[in-house]
């Protein structure tokens, strides 16, 4: 039951998105004991990804982007004409964190890649991983 309720939340996720409806959705992210709530944009398309956080002055704690990739490979970013520092978090097709970059610089041209194959990613403000215990292992789910 479980798994066929995260199959409907996925298609009509994917139904909002493919309408353009979708501006930002609750992520949660389960870091035993706790769950962190976060408003995040979704970037499906290679335009928005290639987007990302660029040339905004800040954003709020509780915020971040999510990026969709089409295949599961190695993913790298760099950040170029992003403003603030992020923490980038790299995620499994299981919605299991495998890897965080912390404290990616602001405006650097520098590539840093996942070590693993990863399905999606998430940009945060720097810091919020470990302020509160985000770490690889934790578990995300979408709740359009």
């Amino acid at each position: 039951m479980k798994k066929l309720y995260s199959m409907i939340q996925e298609a009509t996720l994917a139904s909002f998105l493919m309408q353009g409806i979708v501006l930002a959705v609750p992520l949660h992210i389960q870091s035993l004991p706790n769950t962190h709530i976060f408003d995040i944009e979704i970037a499906q398309t290679s335009q928005e990804r290639a987007q990302g956080l660029m040339y905004r002055q800040t954003i709020a704690d509780n915020q971040g982007i999510l990026f969709l990739f089409p295949h599961l490979k190695k993913q790298c970013f760099w950040m170029k004409n992003t403003l603030m520092p992020l923490d980038i978090l790299m995620i499994d097709d299981n919605g299991e964190i495998v890897e965080i970059l912390y404290d990616m610089k602001p405006q650097s041209k520098q590539c840093r890649c996942s070590n693993k194959p990863v399905s999606r990613a998430i940009e945060l403000k720097a810091g919020i991983c470990h302020d509160r215990g985000i770490r690889p292992g934790d578990k995300i789910t979408l709740n359009p």
